[in-house]
């Protein structure tokens, strides 16, 4: 009876990786360029647009609306090279490997300035967006905050 107990306990701590069912949605997905993509359930996250595929140099961070990150590594897409010359404006299935990342509303902002402002040096605008983006309190409102047009 104790062995078949410690045998269930062990079993219900196995650690397995992060899953597409496991997200809250809406989440984002946050490019290296700066681009942000929205996905209000699971079919709309396992498609993007050809470029952020097939240019990303770098994994694109994923934020559900827990506020729980994750890297989306080995980002690829399922149709050949071919398909993907052949279409280059499209979209294009995608798979990847979700990684866990600090979480919490603090390190979602962080993640959504540092792409927004990576090789810009305007820190007034950066201050004004970062002001803009501790006052929200959903993913849906930072997002918002992002693609809101700047002051002059």
């Amino acid at each position: 009876m104790k062995l078949a107990s410690l045998v269930s306990f062990l079993g219900s701590c196995v650690w397995k990786p992060p899953a597409i069912a496991d997200l809250r949605f809406p989440v984002a997905v946050v490019h290296q360029s700066g681009g942000i993509v929205e996905s209000s359930n699971a079919d709309e996250l396992q498609r993007m647009h050809v470029n952020y595929v097939v240019m990303g140099k770098e994994p694109p961070v994923l934020i559900d609306s827990g506020f729980r990150l994750y890297s989306l590594e080995k980002l690829r897409s399922t149709k050949s090279g071919l398909w993907l010359m052949m279409n280059p404006s499209g979209t294009t299935p995608v798979s990847f490997e979700m990684k866990s990342l600090p979480s919490g509303a603090a390190a979602a902002r962080d993640c959504l300035l540092s792409h927004r402002w990576k090789g810009s040096d305007d820190a007034a605008k950066a201050e004004w967006v970062r002001k803009k983006l501790a006052m929200e309190q959903t993913l849906a409102g930072m997002v918002a905050v992002m693609r809101a047009p700047m002051p002059e």
